[in-house]
């Protein structure tokens, strides 16, 4: 659980860092991967829980927006 908690900050983090740069150079693609990385997020939640539940499917839903919606955000603030 530990190892999996782990890869999840990594990998969030790092999605982030990538969004935030696309955020940057080319927002039209950023909008682009941001869906597909939020529909591939609740794809996969739903494959590993292997249930269609309404809280793990909003809960994949937030953490995608948050990961890679809140770079631009900060870049709108920035300003």
């Amino acid at each position: 659980m530990v190892s999996q908690v782990g890869l999840g900050v990594v990998g969030g983090a790092t999605l982030w860092l990538i969004c935030e740069w696309l955020w940057q150079r080319i927002p039209v693609v950023a909008l682009v991967v941001a869906l597909g990385l939020i529909t591939a997020m609740v794809w996969i939640v739903r494959r590993v829980r292997r249930v269609e539940d309404l809280q793990t499917t909003m809960i994949a839903v937030l953490v995608g927006l948050f990961v890679t919606v809140s770079p631009a955000a900060l870049l709108l603030v920035n300003r």
